[in-house]
């Protein structure tokens, strides 16, 4: 590994753990907005590997990154879903990735218990059958044909250390994450129930689904067997629940499992990153007592100020810069904005620089502001 990239691994990794460090880091969460600062939509990246590989590149070459989230530059390959046959995640004419948490009811109102009953054979025998019509399909041979397909597919995909090995050994950039996960109740919201459902069933009945959150910890848990660990790696976990419940609730049916989850993911030697999407000052209280120095918040709405004041002692805070800067706001303008974050949350460590949320759209940000506040912050986040 060159000098460099060790560099910025300690950086990263020092900084998670409040340890000393010699700068700030500064972690890219860029998708698909890659492809229109390349010139292209993402659908050239699917239907072109050497496309997706090219547009990886300049990302890497163009800025100053110690850490990156890779997130959907590469994503699966859309004969997934032509094979499975459903799903509610589909391409659109652009190659952006579209799922809507109101279409997903794969489970009825009144099968929590047998969920709770048997978690694996129910998503198997129910959930993928009426996802998925390859599931239904009466021809054993043809199924048997499209899930070997399926598998080779995902397998290619995962096994597939090509945009690695651009980011860390060409560039000696660090790729934090090793992989993307959900706690057991988001997973009930973004497989099984969808968002209406769900928060009426909180509303009616939370201990069922306190109780199935329970029963599927072993399959979220299972999820996680083959991700990497270490040293300035970590696994995604964003929350889409959490800003749609109020402390009440979240206790109830949210929290036990979810603060079991990172305790456990933490035990086996995993760093997360809680990406918590909206706002999630209400719930600081619970936040709180996830394991120290070993959790990353990144933040989408809340006052990080206040994020790092209440969270900071023990959680690693992330982002802050708001792409809605990145997109209207003057370069100097975007500078103060990105010196205020350095002055007001890296004072003694514990502090990730990067935007707020990830850049995916092609007006998300303007190329010159995100490459004036990166190398500004490169230069001004330096430890005394």
């Amino acid at each position: 590994m060159n000098k460099e990239y060790l560099q910025r691994l300690d950086r990263i990794d020092s900084t998670v753990k409040h340890q000393h460090s010699d700068c700030v880091p500064i972690v890219g969460d860029v998708m698909e907005w890659a492809y229109y600062y390349n010139g292209y939509k993402p659908i050239d990246g699917l239907n072109n590997k050497q496309i997706a590989v090219d547009v990886f590149d300049k990302l890497c070459s163009d800025f100053y990154w110690d850490g990156m989230i890779p997130g959907s530059i590469r994503r699966i390959s859309p004969r997934i879903y032509e094979l499975l046959k459903g799903g509610h995640y589909h391409y659109n004419e652009e190659g952006l990735l579209l799922m809507s948490p109101l279409q997903i009811r794969y489970m009825a109102d009144d099968e929590y218990p047998a969920l709770i009953a048997d978690p694996y054979g129910f998503i198997i025998d129910k959930v993928f059958t009426r996802k998925f019509e390859l599931f239904r399909e009466k021809d054993a041979v043809l199924k048997q044909k499209n899930l070997d397909e399926v598998a080779q597919i995902y397998c290619d995909y995962y096994n597939d250390k090509t945009f690695v090995n651009i980011a860390e050994k060409e560039y000696d950039i660090v790729i934090i994450t090793s992989g993307l996960i959900a706690s057991p109740a988001d997973i009930i919201l973004n497989q099984l129930r969808g968002l209406r459902n769900i928060i009426k069933d909180i509303k009616s009945t939370p201990e069922l689904v306190a109780e199935a959150a329970e029963a599927l910890m072993p399959y979220a848990l299972d999820r996680v067997a083959s991700m990497e660990q270490g040293k300035g790696k970590s696994i995604l976990m964003p929350t889409h629940l959490t800003a749609f419940l109020n402390p009440k609730d979240f206790e109830k049916v949210y929290w036990p499992t979810f603060k079991r989850y990172v305790e456990i993911l933490v035990e086996r030697g995993h760093t997360v990153i809680c990406n918590f999407e909206k706002n999630v000052e209400h719930l600081y209280d619970y936040l709180q007592d996830l394991p120290p120095h070993a959790v990353i918040g990144y933040f989408e709405g809340d006052d990080l100020v206040q994020a790092k004041k209440v969270l900071g002692k023990n959680m690693c805070i992330m982002g802050g810069m708001p792409i809605e800067y990145l997109r209207y706001r003057t370069k100097a303008e975007c500078i103060d904005y990105a010196k205020s974050l350095i002055d007001d949350l890296a004072y003694d460590g514990g502090y990730i620089f990067g935007t707020n949320r990830p850049v995916m759209y092609p007006d998300d940000a303007n190329v010159d502001n995100i490459r004036a506040v990166n190398e500004f912050v490169h230069k001004y986040g330096v430890y005394n």
